[in-house]
């Protein structure tokens, strides 16, 4: 019997006001999911649920499988279990229950036979503990929806994360392959170049991260070094909802100033990419620094 696929049952909600354009939207529909009876995420998982406990039918089972929840992402010892949930049974019946929780996919071994942690769906242990936690040891559905949303702005920082890396990658990838060859159209994109500018075949070109020797913390998101006379790029990358703040300029110059110094660059471009754009007075610390800047999105394409 497979284990359900929450992701694909969200997307299917019944929920009336079903919204996942905001933060808030896609909580609710998380909080139906789980804890409403008419929740399909919750009906799915509670036949599982049943079929599991139907096998082990006692108020143990439910604690060894709470306790697994709440320790989510561990894996924990069968010893362990019984001793932190002081269980009452005999000899060999904790392993015969363990073995039919995973048998049902209600919990998964660990690394070892002896071992055992929660399935890694995120809602599973949330519909558990919406039907079980209150008979064992209370439950507030405020802690759930508390939870979903810790989970939500994880999963944005490391979405955001992810699209900045991709967008420096492109970017990186036009200056490597397209921006010398079309250099009229590139450097109209951007604001502030110096007169004399020219993209260029690059000697070489990566997101940069001064070495250990030198033991600072340097990094910036693009590092594109030129031969001869030509401008060298030190640039910066944002792909996000915000626009680009006075206070980032100045971090960003202070890393650029001390990539140029370490790599021993002559002529050099400080360059700001940011898709939302720029507040006024960061744009007027550009103007005062020498720094150019664009949030065209033809860099993206």
């Amino acid at each position: 019997m497979p284990v359900p696929s929450s992701n694909f049952l969200l997307f299917q909600s019944d929920y009336p006001d079903k919204d996942f354009s905001t933060e808030s939207g896609i909580l609710d529909v998380l909080d139906f999911e789980t804890i409403d009876k008419r929740g399909s995420i919750r009906g799915t998982w509670m036949e599982y649920i049943h079929s599991a406990i139907d096998r082990i039918n006692d108020t143990n089972g439910k604690k060894i499988v709470l306790y697994l929840c709440k320790h989510k992402g561990k894996k924990v010892t069968r010893d362990q279990i019984e001793k932190d949930l002081n269980l009452d049974i005999k000899q060999g019946e904790l392993e015969k229950r363990m073995k039919a929780l995973v048998k049902s996919d209600i919990i998964e071994q660990g690394t070892s036979n002896f071992s055992y942690q929660a399935v890694g769906d995120n809602i599973f242990d949330k519909v558990f503990r919406s039907i079980y936690q209150e008979e064992i040891d209370g439950f507030d559905p405020k802690e759930i929806k508390n939870e979903y949303q810790l989970l939500y702005r994880k999963l944005q920082g490391k979405f955001n994360q992810y699209k900045g890396a991709f967008s420096e990658y492109v970017i990186i990838n036009c200056f490597r392959h397209r921006a010398f060859k079309q250099n009229d159209t590139y450097t109209a994109l951007i604001n502030n170049l110096p007169e004399d500018f020219c993209f260029v075949e690059y000697e070489s070109i990566w997101s940069y991260s001064a070495s250990p020797v030198h033991k600072k913390d340097i990094q910036v998101d693009i590092f594109a070094k030129a031969n001869n006379n030509a401008y060298s790029i030190i640039g910066e990358v944002k792909n996000r909802k915000a626009k680009f703040s006075v206070k980032e300029a100045q971090l960003f110059l202070a890393k650029a100033l001390e990539v140029k110094k370490l790599e021993n660059v002559g002529k050099s471009l400080f360059f700001v990419f940011s898709s939302a754009g720029f507040f006024k007075n960061t744009i007027q610390f550009f103007k005062k620094n020498n720094i150019a800047w664009s949030n065209d999105k033809t860099f993206l394409e």
